[in-house]
C-alpha cells in the first residue's frame, strides 16, 4: 500500500510518500535500517557541546518502507540523536586588517581598515548568535587609521 501525505512547509506544498511493505512483499529481500548523514553540531547554551541529528528509514530492496516494517530487528532502531561538539566557550577569532583605504568615492579624509570576525567552536565557525550571548564584546570591524589621505591624481 502506498501513503501520499500533502503537506505545506513553508508556503509550500510538499507530497511525502511511504510505502507499507509487509514480510511476505519483501521478496528476496530483507528489512533494514539506513541511516541519513548527520547534521552539523548544533550547540546549546553557551558551550560547544551540543547535538546532531539524522533521518533514520527502514528499507527493504533499496526502497523506504513504514518503519513498523524493521522494529523486529535485533539492536533497535539506530541513534537519531547524538552529543556532539568539544564543550569549551565560543569564541570570536578575526582576520587580518585590510590596508588602510578611502571609502568608495572619497578622494581626501582619514581612511579605514576592516577585518571580518568569525564566532567559532572551537576550529569551527558557528553563528554569530552564539558568541553575541557569550561573554566579550564583537571585536572591531572597523577603525581609523592614523594618517590623512589624499588620492589626487
Amino acid at each position: 500500500m502506498r501513503i501520499t501525505l500533502l503537506i505545506v512547509c513553508l508556503g509550500v506544498l510538499v507530497a511525502l510518500t511511504a510505502t507499507s511493505v509487509s514480510a511476505d512483499t519483501c521478496v528476496g529481500g530483507s528489512f533494514y535500517w539506513a541511516t541519513g548523514p548527520w547534521s552539523d553540531c548544533t550547540p546549546s547554551g553557551t558551550q560547544c557541546a551540543g547535538t546532531q541529528s539524522r533521518e533514520i528509514y527502514c528499507r527493504c530492496n533499496n526502497v523506504n518502507v513504514a518503519a513498523v516494517n524493521c522494529s523486529p530487528i535485533p539492536g533497535g532502531e539506530p541513534k537519531k540523536v547524538r552529543s556532539c561538539g568539544t564543550g569549551g566557550s565560543f569564541y570570536w577569532a578575526t582576520d587580518a586588517w585590510t590596508a588602510c583605504a578611502l571609502p568608495d568615492g572619497q578622494i581626501c579624509g582619514i581612511p579605514t581598515q576592516s577585518r571580518l570576525a568569525h564566532c567559532k567552536c572551537g576550529q569551527s565557525n558557528v553563528d554569530d548568535l552564539y558568541c553575541l550571548t557569550s561573554p566579550g564584546a564583537k571585536p572591531a570591524l572597523v577603525r581609523a587609521c592614523e594618517e590623512i589621505l589624499c588620492d589626487i591624481d
